[in-house]
């Protein structure tokens, strides 16, 4: 196999518990898995947790990811938080998929197709509180908004949320004030709508990490729970809270050769050996979604030791220096990202080695890789 990215289950489980342990019980987790699960593989993660006491549902991004869950026979309920249309909206409603609202036309539209179909259709409303991306703002433009939905013959408000722009960061003032504003805005809802909003949600995965003192009914954790951080800071917040790791990427060797001084490797030939060189190469790359930006100065681990990567990082293929590993072999096992012997590749890693966002390297890594699954 030329390579493959290995999927811990059991870690995964284990980082939601230790994400939750900080909440009270009755506190639902709504985990993302968006971007086929950051990468991890949305569909076999879902089936994998979809049984966890805490686990309330998932939510995903676009339509397409509601209706791969349910094609693969996940029934827990599911929150498209990002934008519907119109051609979608007949089978997100047979499939009971909850979908969020924050412009007027959708509102109008959606409730035509739930009365030509006789449902009543799930819907969350989006706050926003200081990311301005999406949402609808907690001023009377927003209030007008929510009343209009609230009489809608076949729309049920089921939830109400908002996005932490700046949880991840040391300073906790912006979230605190996002919070501040996302809290009045549901008791003016409640109270002058006379509406009971089932589900409250704010908390990302580093507001559950930095902010456990205001619960709501659910959190939404995403790239925690596959035991990456949000940021580095996080690491601070809650010190008692371990992240295990949940992905490792392997390759193998499989051609080696002895090169004198003065070889030129890869594209451009960025890299000239300045000593007699042995040359792993692998059959991995940027086509993979290997980050080429790792070119002359990532590493990876081959029998427990560190292989610096030399030349340009190609589609298919990536060439490392093996001069200073004994009995390199045809075949032998590469480690990419993960642990072997006592060194270890994670994401944050290669994010620092790379200048690429850990998020987009582990949601870039391609289907080119089959994804393997550990544990039960």
């Amino acid at each position: 196999m030329r390579g493959f990215i290995q999927v811990d289950i059991d870690a995964i489980r284990t980082n939601i518990q230790n994400l939750h342990k900080n909440y009270p019980r009755e506190t639902g987790v709504m985990a993302v898995i968006k971007s086929d699960a950051y990468g991890h593989g949305a569909a076999a993660i879902g089936k994998a947790i979809e049984n966890m006491d805490c686990l309330y549902g998932f939510a995903v991004a676009t339509s397409d990811e509601a209706f791969e869950l349910r094609d693969e026979g996940i029934k827990p309920p599911i929150l498209v938080m990002g934008p519907v249309f119109s051609e979608d909206f007949e089978s997100l409603i047979q499939n009971n998929i909850s979908i969020i609202i924050f412009n007027e036309v959708t509102i109008d539209l959606l409730n035509d197709c739930a009365v030509r179909l006789n449902e009543i259709v799930s819907v969350h409303i989006e706050v926003d509180t200081g990311m301005n991306r999406v949402g609808i703002k907690p001023d009377e433009n927003g209030f007008l908004f929510v009343k209009k939905i609230a009489g809608c013959s076949n729309l049920r408000i089921d939830g109400i949320y908002t996005h932490f722009a700046k949880a991840d960061e040391a300073d906790k003032e912006n979230t605190l004030d996002q919070i501040n504003q996302f809290h009045a805005f549901i008791d003016q809802l409640e109270n002058e709508l006379d509406l009971s909003l089932r589900i409250k949600h704010s908390s990302n995965s580093a507001g559950m990490l930095g902010f456990t003192d205001f619960p709501l009914s659910f959190c939404r954790p995403g790239i925690a729970i596959y035991g990456i951080w949000p940021s580095n800071e996080t690491k601070d917040f809650s010190p008692a809270v371990e992240l295990v790791p949940a992905l490792s990427l392997y390759s193998q060797v499989i051609m080696l050769k002895d090169l004198p001084v003065g070889e030129a490797i890869s594209y451009g030939g960025t890299y000239v050996t300045s000593r007699p060189t042995r040359v792993a190469t692998l059959p991995i790359g940027y086509g993979d979604g290997y980050p080429r930006d790792l070119s002359n100065v990532g590493y990876v681990l081959i029998r427990g030791k560190r292989a610096p990567i030399i030349g340009r990082i190609c589609m298919d293929f990536v060439m490392v220096d093996v001069s200073d590993i004994a009995d390199v072999e045809l075949y032998d096992k590469v480690t990419l990202i993960g642990s072997d012997g006592g060194e270890c590749i994670t994401v944050e890693v290669l994010s620092a080695l790379s200048g690429r966002f850990h998020y987009e390297i582990v949601c870039g890594l391609g289907k080119r890789l089959p994804r393997v699954y550990k544990g039960e």
